[in-house]
């Protein structure tokens, strides 16, 4: 794993600057905000991507997949209105949830053919081709092609998929999108980001605007604007760090790891070998990756329901040798500086990152830091 430890001139230097307490970085941030409006997060921004809420949770996710977004705007035609957030970070809830339903059917009907019944719901799960064409999703939005991978079409065959608990409408209610208008602080705009969500939209209308959004901000935008005052905070990264880790060893099952991630509603786990050593992450970046549909050699066939967490890390990957997820497991040492995480944040395009104490059995993992806990740390007003 990348690690950063601090050398010993970096721990003379943060003793000779008592005056640089955690209140002394927020007041920083804060005034850098207050003098900053959204025209500083153009230069990073883009055209916004929007949903409707008329499309299955499938066609959602592969949007935010094959456009490398975290998350985006659902709009509803029959409110004429925003209704909320698509985020992937519930992708991975969802996919448990079908899973186990499937398990569950599964078993009901090895109990079905045991008795010989002739029970309608025990019948097998509905072809792929049929139920696309009874849910009329068009075409050239949803394409089986060669070598789609099996979440997508686990997903697209689970008959639940249309209930009331997983439209997408349902999904995106979940999660209030936020809106500001175009001469708005950019305090206000870390505010809302520092409480959870991935995007706040800003209204305007132009040639690229949708139903009234002229750009979104996301967090990474955001983060990109403020490095270079976030990069001088020389506290230990031990102080804002989220603990205890979630961990799971690299033996384990990948599907298993799912579960765990879903049931405690977390986006990252830190993968160790037996003696606890941090030597993998894997995350909803990676089930974002696998989503995204075919390798870039044409083939991604991966099935976690049979293969280890460190596999599937490694496979979908592998898969992707453009993508910034190739990069090594990210950490930094508890007695590093908050900025060197910062920089790494930056360098690599994660969300979070780990922390780690060095021990006899190697790197141990005892916390977490996201791009989030920054922003609540240090450019939250509440």
């Amino acid at each position: 794993p990348t690690l950063f430890r601090p050398s010993a001139n970096a721990q003379m230097s943060n003793q000779g600057m008592g005056d640089r307490t955690l209140k002394g970085y927020q007041d920083l941030v804060l005034e850098f905000l207050k003098t900053k409006t959204v025209d500083e997060i153009k230069p990073y921004s883009r055209p916004p991507i929007t949903v409707k809420d008329d499309i299955s949770p499938l066609e959602g996710f592969q949007t935010l997949a094959e456009n490398n977004i975290r998350a985006c705007p659902v709009w509803s035609d029959r409110d004429k209105a925003f209704i909320g957030t698509l985020d992937l970070r519930d992708v991975c809830k969802l996919f448990v949830e079908v899973k186990k339903h499937k398990k569950e059917q599964k078993a009901q009907k090895h109990k079905h053919f045991s008795a010989i019944s002739e029970n309608e719901e025990d019948k097998p799960a509905m072809p792929v081709d049929e139920l696309v064409a009874e849910q009329n999703i068009k075409p050239d939005s949803y394409e089986v092609r060669k070598g789609r991978n099996l979440v997508l079409e686990t997903i697209t065959k689970h008959p639940t998929i249309v209930s009331d608990s997983t439209t997408l409408r349902y999904i995106a209610k979940m999660r209030p999108l936020r809106r500001f208008e175009p001469d708005t602080s950019l305090m206000s705009i870390a505010d809302a980001l520092a409480e959870g969500s991935h995007l706040v939209a800003i209204n305007g209308e132009g040639e690229n605007s949708k139903n009234g959004i002229g750009m979104v901000i996301t967090q990474k935008m955001l983060f990109q604007v403020l490095s270079p005052v976030l990069e001088k905070i020389k506290l230990r990264a031990d102080s804002i760090m989220k603990s205890p880790v979630i961990s799971v060893e690299a033996t384990s099952n990948a599907f298993e790891a799912f579960v765990i991630m879903a049931d405690k509603g977390i986006s990252a786990l830190a993968v160790t070998d037996e003696d606890g050593s941090l030597i993998h992450n894997t995350s909803s970046r990676d089930i974002k990756q696998w989503v995204a549909g075919p390798s870039d050699d044409g083939e991604n066939t991966l099935d976690v329901t049979e293969m280890t967490i460190e596999d599937f890390v490694v496979q979908v990957r592998k898969s992707k040798p453009s993508a910034k997820t190739c990069a090594t497991v990210c950490s930094v040492h508890k007695e590093s500086e908050i900025g060197h995480a910062v920089k790494m944040l930056l360098r690599t395009g994660y969300h979070h990152m780990w922390v780690v104490e060095t021990t006899d059995d190697g790197n141990i993992p005892v916390g977490l830091i996201s791009i989030t806990d920054i922003f609540r740390k240090f450019a939250h007003t509440h």
